[in-house]
């Protein structure tokens, strides 16, 4: 005859010894990732990356570089694109976690140059990129010209911006380019 209590305390030894052992592969798994993460080459990969954006005409120069415990940190540099300047900043800071990695780039100065096309100062930008949507960067800033959000898909090139614009910003010539909405002004490409 069948034991089916001996059957069900089996069973139950059993779940708990592979609940233990999934508990430990992620446990070790995460460690595994935060030391790789932390002791990482981290200027090393600042100089790859800055290859791979140079090769699209995007240049970081009079930088200062600092390794951080998750990042790099670059500080009173100047941003070209296409050798043009675009504009200086006084802080960036490249950071890695475990799911999601972010840049963050404090008190930009637009080059005077676009000075009629947009408010020369913001204050921060925040461009985000999660594990759980490989496909997609989030965009957040604040400036002089207002509040932005928004997302790019790199897989379709498309973009979606909604900004709220300050008062500097209601007789601009980039409005003209965006729809207007009861929230504020929203940029799609298709």
């Amino acid at each position: 005859m069948i034991n089916i209590s001996k059957i069900k305390d089996k069973f139950e030894e059993f779940h708990y010894m592979e609940v233990g052992f999934l508990f430990k592969f992620i446990f070790y798994s995460l460690v595994v990732v935060s030391c790789l993460i932390i002791f990482s080459p981290k200027k090393q990969i600042y100089y790859y990356v800055e290859t791979i954006a140079k090769k699209q005409n995007i240049i970081i120069s009079d930088e200062n570089i600092t390794n951080e415990t998750f990042g790099v940190k670059l500080s009173n540099g100047k941003l070209y694109y296409d050798e043009i300047v675009v504009g200086s900043f006084e802080n960036i800071s490249i950071e890695s976690f475990l799911f999601v990695s972010t840049i963050k780039i404090k008190n930009f100065t637009i080059d005077d140059l676009y000075k009629h096309f947009l408010p020369t100062k913001i204050d921060n930008i925040t461009i985000s990129h999660n594990i759980f949507k490989p496909f997609t960067l989030n965009l957040n800033s604040k400036g002089e010209f207002g509040v932005i959000e928004g997302d790019f898909d790199i897989k379709t090139k498309k973009q979606y911006i909604k900004l709220v614009p300050s008062k500097k910003m209601k007789n601009s010539q980039l409005l003209s380019m965006m729809k207007k909405t009861q929230n504020g002004y929203i940029y799609e490409s298709k």
